[in-house]
């Protein structure tokens, strides 16, 4: 995967590794540098996406739980939202009140 904290400050992928790994919500992020995992364990929620990275219009409707892809991602309010397909990027780009979870 990719550091969380790197998307986030850098808006681009840097690869993370085994030894910088933290664990928020019952999910396990793994980093790219001690520098990093320090920066992410003092905020988890300012650099994990949205609803854990699942696909909040896929909830919305009623879906299965789906999770979303980086490969249909925006960013929204200084978080990341990710979507599992192109379609449902475009619905939320077109409504993001509807779907994005109140601040």
């Amino acid at each position: 995967g990719f550091c969380p904290v790197a998307i986030r400050e850098e808006r681009r992928l840097v690869a993370a590794h085994d030894e910088f790994v933290s664990e928020f919500q019952g999910q396990t992020y793994r980093l790219s540098s001690a520098e990093a995992l320090a920066k992410f364990q003092e905020n988890p929620e300012l650099y994990v996406p949205v609803a854990g990275g699942l696909d909040v219009v896929a909830v919305r409707q009623g879906s299965a739980v789906v999770n979303g892809s980086l490969d249909y991602a925006v960013w929204y309010r200084h978080r990341l939202h990710m979507f599992s397909s192109p379609e449902n990027l475009a619905a939320f780009r077109a409504a993001p009140k509807t779907f994005a979870p109140v601040p």
